[in-house]
């Protein structure tokens, strides 16, 4: 830094650094024919300097911009969250529909192992019923003849 560059500069910051409250804040210096523009916040300062021409607003915009910046990032993020999300939401439609098709075909199935269960029980029943009539007769046959 040239001398004349400290002059303008160092000079400025080095009486202001000092005055900026610890706690968050906006302040404006006035010094010379400069304005210096203070943000404190969440343990940073933005320190801005701007001839005393270009005005207040200008100077800040630097700060609005980021900030705009911060909501837009926040906001993608929170559009991605959200189609994320939807994605989730339809591989679980997806399976829902899979295992509603698949309780529908176990019904059926249970359905037609049961009947076929009934089926081969009554035959089992016959079989033993008849089974048990010949033996009736053999024994009845014998004794009674």
């Amino acid at each position: 830094m040239n001398s004349l560059s400290e002059q303008k500069h160092g000079a400025p910051t080095q009486t202001i650094l000092p005055n900026i409250p610890p706690n968050d804040s906006k302040l404006t210096y006035i010094y010379g024919q400069y304005q210096f523009h203070c943000i404190s916040e969440g343990g940073f300062t933005y320190l801005v300097m701007a001839d005393d021409s270009a005005g207040h607003a200008l100077c800040l915009f630097f700060r609005a911009q980021t900030e705009l910046n911060q909501v837009k990032d926040i906001m993608v993020q929170n559009v991605e969250q959200i189609v994320n999300r939807g994605e989730r939401i339809e591989l679980l439609v997806e399976k829902t529909d899979v295992m509603a098709g698949q309780a529908t075909a176990f019904r059926r199935d249970a359905k037609s192992v049961r009947r076929q269960m009934w089926w081969k029980n009554t035959k089992v029943m016959a079989f033993c019923g008849t089974v048990a009539l010949v033996f009736l007769w053999i024994f009845i046959s014998q004794f009674c003849v």
